[in-house]
């Protein structure tokens, strides 16, 4: 009931055709440099996992990866500007544990537990400021978990989630951005598996209210030595949504 896996790949990315182009974002006042010199990216990838499965249906996995990057394609300094380019070196490790717990022995007929937890780190110099920092974007961690109650001798299901994040800023010549959640997500829901032969789930999202954040500072000039410009910050809400599913085959 334990199973060990392991595998090492040799891995070759794709390249954007957006990459290559220069092209000016009105909004942002800004722009990007095309890069006609791009190479695709390459790393050695080193995983290891464990998974263990119970009598009762429930199973656990762990999993651990190690990346190890060529020519990693992030901004760089292209002229007077930036763009797309490659960093010699750069690393990445994540680590990963999800799993389902049948909640019957502890007296829930029906229900489940389903969970996924996530962290991450990563290295690489800024070709800006020589500094070490993380890549562009990067997951730091997150998780998600579910419960689900499959009522006995019904077609009546509920379940609740939530579910948070953190990522890493985004770094150019002349800026910094941040995006960012202020609350975890969440869900409760009601699903009826066979009405009229479809399922229908009706639910209610993001009963915390939470808001999607956005941070952009700007300097005069290339990092780290440019003098600060300004703060540009942005928040979006979305309040309650509510909403019906229906789902099924004809």
């Amino acid at each position: 009931k334990t199973e060990l896996r392991a595998r090492v790949d040799r891995r070759v990315g794709q390249l954007d055709f957006y990459a290559f182009t220069s092209s000016v974002n009105l909004d942002n006042e800004n722009g990007q440099m095309g890069n006609n010199e791009l190479v695709p990216e390459q790393s050695w990838f080193v995983e290891g996992a464990i998974e263990r499965k119970f009598d009762d249906d429930s199973k656990v996995t762990f999993v651990i990866n190690y990346e190890a990057l060529e020519d990693m394609v992030q901004q760089i300094p292209i002229g007077d500007g930036d763009g797309f380019g490659n960093v010699p070196e750069a690393t990445r490790w994540t680590a990963e544990v999800t799993g389902t717990q049948m909640l019957t022995n502890f007296g829930i007929e029906g229900g489940k537990l389903e969970y996924e937890f996530y962290v991450g780190d990563s290295g690489i110099e800024d070709p800006f400021s020589g500094e070490d920092r993380r890549l562009d974007g990067e997951t730091k961690w997150a998780y998600n978990i579910e419960f689900r109650h499959d009522i006995p001798n019904t077609d009546i299901a509920w379940g609740t989630s939530i579910g948070d994040f953190e990522v890493a800023p985004r770094y150019r010549r002349s800026q910094i951005s941040q995006y960012s959640q202020s609350k975890p997500e969440t869900q409760i829901y009601i699903e009826h598996k066979d009405l009229f032969g479809m399922t229908a789930t009706a639910y209610i999202y993001d009963l915390l209210n939470y808001t999607e954040d956005f941070r952009r500072d700007v300097y005069d000039g290339a990092r780290p030595d440019a003098p600060f410009a300004f703060r540009e910050t942005r928040k979006q809400s979305f309040d309650f949504i509510v909403g019906l599913n229906f789902a099924g085959k004809f």
